[in-house]
């Protein structure tokens, strides 16, 4: 990556916009940045690494903090980097997050980080998408190119020096962090932990073994015996074989378990038979029983019955008065209903009657309501010819408005006319004002150089040559050349200026001219208008008046409204009550219909009911009374006749239930007999004899299949255990040599990640002696301690200095200022040089070297930049950050910055 130009733009202590254009540094290779302290000179690499990255160099700095204090409210804050990679060029552009002032109005307004990448025709935009494609193009992250491209003010002097008084070694944790290494530290602490998870399994498993051992419920002095001695094998096979003695044990006392079981269903059997024979004995009894009363039962019903048909004659003559009685009472009901419904037809005309005379009623009020609502509809054609004139007056109104509103329009046309002309007229006096400076400006510069023309003729006069103005050969006195004269492209362009401000000039007269004859028309308009629309009057009040006017027609009209809205209402309810009235006369037709007809029904019922009256006994009761009679008597012969069937339906259960009691005693007897031929006379064992010999079988069979199956289980869990636990012992062999080699448990008492620092530190050592021996003029060489004095130290990291001139090594420490300067940064060269040549080809062309060249006498200074120019030639652009007056005369490109209370500046040379 090769630096082509860096803008930026309101950016810490830059107020305004800056550029540095790097590409005028390729040919030399090495350039230098001064300035005061505090100026801005590091702020350039700063704007490198956000522009790529979003981050910034040093350690105190904060993302939040870019933008400048002196930056005007206008000023946007960005960086702009341009850059050459592999032959394609880059642009990216970024703005942080930053308060600024609003450009309008009071208060703060917080514009948002912004990124944005742009290469070949694509445009890439977001802070995250950037951010990966440029870790995509330069395939590395911020901190590598930081350590690639920047030795930071004092930074590498932690290098060389280390400071023992504190716990953590800078240079160790300075290489951790360039090369990474903590990977494999995580490789030592993964290696002992996988070493010490396997002895922690393995023990864990010789436990539960020792616990499956004690499992074993062993009873022979033997087993005890090889448990306590911890001859596990032996134990497990007096174990198997107690196991198997067992096992034959219960499989005898499980044949004899199926003997007494056979003899239990016997005795069993026996003692149901005789319960069976009791049982049939008892229900046997309990059925004779039963006959006995059956027959008593049965004589009882039978006598009941004899009773029940002495009855029957006379409960025949009753049912034939009934029939009688229910005849009556069809007769009644009949006479009872016509006089219901004559009644009925009665309340019925009667209503007819009454709804009739309210109709009539009715029909007379609405005729009286329909003369008076035609009177007033007479007066509707005059409403009509009132609201036509009042209309007239409201366009008229409507008229007068546009006029005044027309007026109002012209009138503020006139302001901004006005306005117009008084901006014109300022621009016309500071146009007057450029030209006048301007002219006098150009003036000032004329005579300068024709004053200077004189004395520039003067110079080239020789004597006895003829002057080319006077044509004299004598120059007693000639004129002097002036100090600052300018020269004729400065008047010429002076002149430049003075004319287009001349031009400008013109412009801005002719613009005023025209915008004040433009005012002027425009008041000729208004005074017209205003004579036709307001005459003698004022706008306010022709405006008062038009809305005097307008509120009145409304007000009218409104009322009209009203008015033209009841005659509607009256016009409609008249139609209705005219379609009501002709609706009102054939309901009363239909009234009267009715009611001529229920009349004639009501006489007819009249004569039924008197000719059904005449066919019934005359001192008949009535009609509740003889429906009282009927239910009584029905009531009675249906108690009869019940009782009748129910003493026939028992006589018939009771015969029914003899023949099944006599069927169910024969067979009882047949049951008895087949029992007292089942029993045996043969004496048998207890029931509970033979339970109590089953009972103590099956415990010792639980006993013993308990102890067989614990005693199974736990030699299958230990041996499975032991499997387990040789897995893991060849596993541990592996893991356990590789914990004890990568953490220091070897022949040189050396971890793993101090061994791979090693490797890289003698590599930057080597590349930085290269330099070393040129800029101490072959008497210096940097090496790695290897034996270690002091036995609490572990880093082998530490370095001594070798001294050519004495031929002896010696502390680094021991060294001077300057030759501590030289030794540093060789120091930091030799670990750029290493960390781009592990960073697999990765192309980082740039190379910022922070201050320290202060403690350098004349001759090591000297040394150094050549050194430095001896890296630009390797086609790395070098960038000296210093502020040391002797670089200034050794280093011809340069970068100044000017500091100021108003900002500073970049000035290139």
């Amino acid at each position: 990556m090769k630096p082509l130009i860096i803008t930026l733009c309101a950016w810490g202590p830059y107020a305004q916009k800056e550029q540095v254009d790097f590409r005028q540094y390729h040919s030399s290779g090495i350039f230098l940045i001064t300035g005061p302290t505090g100026s801005g000179k590091t702020t350039i690499f700063d704007g490198i690494t956000y522009a790529l990255y979003g981050e910034v160099s040093g350690s105190v700095r904060s993302k939040d903090s870019l933008r400048s204090d002196f930056a005007d409210r206008n000023m946007d804050t960005y960086v702009e980097f341009t850059f050459l990679h592999k032959n394609k060029e880059y642009m990216v552009r970024r703005s942080p997050r930053y308060v600024r002032p609003k450009k309008r109005g009071e208060g703060t307004v917080t514009a948002n980080e912004q990124a944005m990448l742009k290469y070949d025709d694509q445009v890439i935009t977001g802070v995250g998408r950037v951010n990966e494609k440029i870790q995509e193009i330069l395939s590395i992250g911020y901190r590598q190119f930081k350590q690639l491209s920047m030795i930071a003010q004092g930074e590498f002097q932690k290098l060389l020096i280390v400071d023992d008084s504190k716990k953590v070694n800078e240079r160790v944790e300075i290489l951790r962090n360039i090369f990474q290494t903590q990977i494999y530290e995580k490789v030592q602490i993964l290696a002992g932990e996988k070493a010490r998870n396997l002895r922690n399994q393995i023990k864990e498993l010789n436990f539960k073994m020792e616990e499956a051992a004690d499992m074993i419920p062993v009873e022979s002095t033997d087993a005890k015996d090889a448990r306590k001695k911890g001859d596990l094998s032996s134990f497990l096979t007096i174990a198997k074989a107690e196991r198997k003695k067992w096992q034959e044990e219960e499989k005898e006392l499980e044949e004899e378990q199926q003997k007494l079981e056979r003899l239990l269903l016997i005795v069993k059997q026996q003692e149901e038979w005789k319960l069976q024979l009791e049982k049939i004995k008892e229900e046997k009894e309990q059925i004779e029983q039963k006959l006995k009363w059956l027959q008593q039962e049965k004589g009882q019903r039978a006598q009941r019955l004899q009773e029940l048909e002495g009855q029957k004659e006379e409960q025949e003559k009753k049912k034939r008065q009934l029939q009688e009685m229910e005849q009556w009472l069809e007769q009644l009901q009949k006479v009872v209903e016509v006089e219901s419904e004559e009644k009925k037809i009665q309340i019925q005309a009667e209503e007819h009657k009454e709804q009739l005379e309210k109709l009539q009623n009715d029909m007379e009020q609405k005729k009286e309501q329909l003369h008076k609502w035609k009177i007033e509809l007479l007066e509707e054609p005059k409403l009509f010819s009132e609201e036509a004139r009042w209309m007239i007056e409201k366009e008229r109104i409507q008229q007068e408005k546009n006029q005044l509103e027309g007026l109002l329009r012209k009138e503020r046309e006139g302001e901004i006319l006005e306005a117009k002309l008084l901006e014109a007229q300022k621009d016309y006096l500071r146009a007057k004002d450029r030209r006048e400076k301007e002219k006098q400006t150009y003036e000032q510069l004329q005579a300068l150089f024709q004053d200077g023309m004189a004395g520039i003729l003067a110079a080239g006069l020789k004597e006895n040559e003829p002057c080319p103005v006077c044509g004299s050969k004598n120059h007693p006195k000639t004129a002097e050349i002036a100090h600052g004269v300018p020269s004729k492209e400065q008047v010429e362009i002076q002149k430049k200026r003075w004319n287009q401000e001349e031009q400008s000039f013109l412009k801005a007269l002719s613009l005023a001219k025209g915008r004040k004859e433009a005012v002027g028309q425009w008041k000729k308009q208004l005074d017209q208008e205003r004579k036709e629309v307001l005459g003698q009057t004022t706008r306010e009040e022709r405006q008062q008046e038009v809305i005097r006017r307008e509120k009145e027609v409304h007000d009218k009209l409104s009322e009209m409204n009203k008015k033209k809205k009841a005659f509607a209402v009256i016009g409609t309810k008249s139609r209705q009550l005219e379609t009501s009235l002709e609706e009102y006369s054939k309901e009363e037709q239909t009234y009267k219909e009715r009611y001529q007809k229920l009349s004639e029904r009501a006489m007819e019922l009249s004569g039924i009911r008197k000719t059904l009256g005449a066919s019934l006994p005359k001192d008949i009761p009535d009609y509740e009374t003889v429906q009282g009679m009927v239910n009584k008597e029905q009531e009675r012969l249906n108690t009869w006749q019940h009782q009748w069937e129910q003493e026939q339906d028992n006589m018939q259960k009771l015969l029914q239930e003899e023949r099944a009691h006599s069927a169910v005693l024969d067979e009882k007897e047949k049951q008895l007999k087949a029992v007292k031929e089942n029993l045996t006379e043969e004496r048998l064992p207890l029931k509970t004899e033979i339970e109590d010999v089953r009972r103590k079988n099956k415990e010792r069979i639980q006993i013993l299949h308990g102890k067989g199956k614990q005693t199974q289980d736990a030699i299958r869990s230990f041996q499975d255990k032991n499997e387990k636990k040789k897995k893991l012992e060849d596993q541990y062999g592996i893991a356990g040599d590789v914990d004890q080699l990568v953490n220091g448990k070897n022949s040189r008492s050396l971890k793993f990640e101090q061994y791979v620092l090693m490797a890289y530190f003698d590599d930057i050592l080597k590349a930085a002696n290269q330099r070393l021996l040129i800029m101490s003029n072959g008497r210096y060489e940097l090496y790695r301690i290897e034996e270690l004095s002091d036995g609490r130290k572990k880093n082998h990291l530490d370095i001594e200095v070798l001294d050519y001139y004495t031929g002896k090594k010696r502390s680094v420490k021991s060294l001077s200022g300057g030759e501590s300067f030289k030794a540093a940064l060789c120091l930091a060269l030799g670990l750029s040089d290493v960390v781009q040549s592990y960073a697999g080809g990765i192309q980082i062309e740039m190379l910022f070297i922070d201050e320290g060249f202060g403690s350098l006498d004349e001759e090591s200074l000297e040394q150094a930049v050549e050194v430095l120019k001896t890296l630009s030639g390797t086609g790395r652009t070098i960038g000296i950050i210093s502020h040391v007056v002797e670089l200034k005369e050794k280093i011809e490109a340069q970068i100044i910055v000017e500091k100021s209370s108003t900002g500073s500046k970049i000035k290139k040379l």
